[in-house]
């Protein structure tokens, strides 16, 4: 059995959106806590598996290059779904009536109510992710199918089966 490690990112990315969709839907702290845990997951596998994705993908010769252009996502995305968030986190508050507030002075917003647009949106972009490294599975599976050919073509003529 041949191993597409594109194929295992998108698995792992299935668990993404699954959570978001948890967070929206559901005000219970359990589920918080699980949907939490489970975008923790995805995110660190997908910081783990970065490294050989990218020279899987792009070669051997350049991976360093490569790698640093892929790891520099991760700050530019934490600095896009904070700052995403912190806008919209501000907007419902400008929104909030007189009443719901904690009191006269303050502007402070608790619950799920406060980041449930946050959670959608961060969902679909989960969800374009997901849809992201399906095509990039889709598309590098023939290679990896002809490469596992060659090899074990290459391993039954010298008669290397271990």
């Amino acid at each position: 059995m041949y191993n597409i490690r594109t194929g295992r990112l998108s698995l792992a990315l299935v668990l993404m959106p699954i959570a978001f969709l948890l967070l929206v839907l559901s005000d219970k702290l359990t589920v918080l806590s699980i949907a939490t845990g489970l975008i923790g997951i995805c995110s660190g596998f997908l910081v783990s598996t970065a490294v050989t994705i990218t020279s899987e993908l792009f070669g051997s010769e350049s991976s360093g290059i490569n790698h640093n252009i892929v790891i520099t996502n991760i700050p530019l995305g934490s600095l896009l779904y904070g700052y995403t968030g912190s806008l919209i986190y501000v907007d419902h508050i400008s929104r909030l009536r007189y009443e719901d507030r904690l009191d006269e002075r303050a502007t402070v917003c608790f619950g799920r109510t406060c980041y449930y647009h946050t959670f959608i949106l961060w969902g679909f972009i989960s969800f374009i992710g997901l849809a992201s490294s399906i095509l990039l599975f889709l598309r590098t599976k023939p290679a990896y199918v002809r490469y596992n050919q060659k090899q074990g073509s290459k391993q039954t003529s010298t008669g290397d089966d271990f």
